[in-house]
């Protein structure tokens, strides 16, 4: 027997020992996590200022340089004008590099400066990013999400609805922001709601990567699971959206859906009655946070809901008589019913008014037949509808 067999045979060694296919787990995991780390981490040292810089002073040297050949020998030809102009350029770039590299470095800080705060922050992407940050300021600054309380004791925002004010509820991306920025304050000095609404969205879809990892790796193995995360951090829409600095809600729609229809798998597929109820619980939780952080949450459930009837029609179908086939039948029907009242039950908990309750629990079934009509024009006043120029509902 060799060395490598007799060391491979030792049960710490061994690649089948427990510990190794917990490591290979973390392993697969991680990876995706520092990819998606790395590519929305970007907007926070802005390297590709220093490409600008770099085109903007050799673009400068080119051009005085080109005017100087043009000069001295205005009747050669384009072409060797320009062959002459690129010659020297090359002999500039070689004589004069240390001065050169100074230069674009100056530039490239110049052009950091107007996208960065005195504290080297880096400012916000879009429109909608500003409110949260807002919102999360105020909450800081006054112990509310709005900019002041009206006579009622209720939190207003009196910078929408043309400043007429609307009503300031406390939002998940705010309660996120503040938790960033108490966790971001113990590691980094000159921490501001700027910075906590900064990373928001980087650590919110980065946490994205748990659920899908755990869902494909239940699907095949961990391979699996590291194939699809890293097509999940690496969608080019998704990435677009989810960037360091673009806080907006679309982190919040497709991390929290995959949390709540993961925890829904492992209510059904755990093996302990314990496990299946506390899991079912806690998908319905999630769900009900995605209520609160997102309008469009409904359509996430429709489509659980559908997938859930569908799997019960399908085993009802493949064997009447089969006893697995009941059970699985039985199994789903009863996770999901857990879910819902569980779902139902939190929602009364938390919300105290019964219209809220079931126009929250309408929505599900209301929502899909809404949403056709919501880029109709003047079909209930005379007034422009604004949500034919939102870029988010441009027809696929």
């Amino acid at each position: 027997m060799s060395i490598t067999q007799k060391i491979m045979q030792n049960k710490i060694l061994s690649p089948k020992a427990a510990h190794w296919k917990t490591t290979a787990t973390i392993i697969c995991l991680i990876i995706p996590i520092i990819l998606s780390i790395f590519l929305r981490i970007q907007p926070a040292y802005l390297p590709v200022t220093d490409d600008w810089a770099q085109n903007s002073v050799y673009s400068n040297i080119q051009s005085n340089l080109a005017s100087q050949v043009a000069q001295e020998f205005p009747t050669l030809p384009q072409e060797q004008r320009q062959a002459y102009a690129q010659r020297e350029f090359q002999n500039y770039l070689d004589q004069n590099q240390d001065q050169i590299d100074q230069q674009i470095k100056d530039t490239s800080a110049y052009f950091k400066s107007r996208m960065q705060d005195e504290n080297n922050q880096t400012y916000l992407v879009a429109i909608d990013p500003w409110l949260w940050y807002g919102m999360t300021k105020n909450y800081i600054e006054n112990g509310h999400a709005g900019t002041h309380l009206d006579e009622e004791g209720k939190a207003v925002h009196g910078l929408r609805n043309g400043r007429v004010g609307t009503s300031a509820s406390l939002n998940p991306i705010i309660l996120i922001n503040v938790i960033i920025l108490a966790v971001l304050s113990l590691f980094m000095a000159n921490v501001t709601a700027l910075t906590a609404a900064f990373y928001f969205p980087l650590v919110f879809i980065t946490i994205g990567v748990v659920p899908i990892f755990f869902l494909a790796r239940k699907l095949s193995n961990n391979l699996g699971g590291l194939v699809a995360s890293i097509l999940f951090v690496t969608q080019a829409s998704l990435l677009g959206r989810t960037t360091a600095g673009f806080s907006d809600t679309d982190a919040f729609t497709v991390t929290l859906p995959l949390f709540g229809i993961w925890l829904f798998s492992m209510a059904i597929f755990a093996k302990k009655t314990s496990h299946k109820i506390i899991s079912a619980i806690l998908a319905a939780a999630t769900f009900l946070t995605f209520t609160k952080a997102w309008g469009g949450w409904w359509y996430t459930i429709d489509i659980l809901l559908i997938s859930t009837l569908a799997a019960i029609v399908y085993h009802a179908i493949k064997q009447k008589n089969s006893e697995s086939q009941k059970n699985n039948i039985i199994n789903i029907s009863k996770m999901s019913a857990i879910t819902f009242g569980s779902f139902v039950l939190i929602l009364a908990i938390f919300e105290r008014s019964l219209s809220t309750i079931i126009a929250t629990l309408k929505l599900p079934f209301t929502g899909a037949l809404g949403f056709t009509q919501l880029k109709s024009v003047a079909t209930t006043d005379v007034w422009p509808n604004v949500l034919t120029t939102v870029a988010e509902l441009n027809t696929g």
